[in-house]
């Protein structure tokens, strides 16, 4: 799922719903957890990459 889908289904449900706030909530907390996964991810990946030089080395 990507963010502009993702704000596309959400305005959607605040379309419908009138509840504009609450959805953007939603997709407030959605992306800063994506946001925080694929940083936290990005820095595992590049731990674990200079851990793998320094034993090449």
């Amino acid at each position: 799922m990507t963010v502009p889908e993702l704000t596309f289904v959400l305005t959607g449900i605040g379309s419908q719903t009138y509840a504009y706030p609450e959805t953007l909530l939603v997709l407030s907390i959605a992306y800063l957890l994506m946001a925080e996964t694929t940083s936290r991810l990005g820095r595992w990946a590049e731990h674990r990459l200079n851990h793998y030089m320094e034993r090449t080395k």
